[in-house]
């Protein structure tokens, strides 16, 4: 996708230490490589935290890939970052947020191919018709025991996605959706994960 405006990392895991794993990281590393083709591009990092996990870690997903793209000399200037979602939904609706500010309308979203189904499904639904969507995919650096694991993980999670009677694009109802019912940002652990 030659000229595309907007590239968008997704994070895919912290340890309690802050570092990320490798996945993550080949995530970060896949999103410069795009970015250095594309050189008139924004790097939009969408990487807060996993909401169900055990432990609070000491940053975002962000900061550390963050960290890993002006190591790989993309320009701070040429970085945002999103730190609130929790999960992909989150990743969504809160980097069309920023891509509407700025009038955003060619993405290109990194992820993996474990994860890619997801994405597809909550960006689609929450950018809708008005954007061209385009996924590309990080090598994940996983054993395949732990791909069918994960494979179970987000059949599981389509089938809780529940916004199948929301127009795609339909801004105000995903947001109300995501703060009235979602349980990572309706409050009820919300509260213990944002200060």
């Amino acid at each position: 996708m030659p000229n595309s405006t907007l590239i968008i990392a997704l994070g895919r895991g912290i340890r309690p230490d802050g570092r990320i794993p490798k996945i993550t990281q080949n995530r970060a590393k896949k999103a410069v490589r795009l970015f250095k083709q594309n050189p008139n591009s924004t790097l939009l990092i969408s990487a807060g935290y996993w909401g169900f996990q055990r432990f609070t870690p000491p940053n975002t997903e962000a900061k550390p890939m963050k960290a890993i793209a002006l190591s790989m000399g993309v320009p701070a200037s040429k970085i945002i970052l999103e730190e609130i979602s929790r999960d992909t939904l989150g990743n969504a609706y809160f980097t069309r947020l920023i891509a509407d500010k700025h009038g955003w309308k060619k993405i290109i979203v990194v992820t993996s191919k474990d994860h890619l189904e997801r994405t597809k499904y909550y960006f689609e639904k929450v950018y809708g018709p008005g954007y061209e969507l385009r996924f590309v995919l990080a090598e994940t650096g996983l054993s395949k025991k732990a791909l069918e694991k994960i494979a179970k993980f987000e059949k599981l999670a389509l089938k809780l996605a529940n916004l199948k009677n929301v127009q795609a694009g339909d801004l105000k109802e995903i947001g109300n959706y995501i703060f009235k019912k979602h349980i990572m940002y309706n409050g009820s652990i919300l509260k213990k994960i944002i200060p």
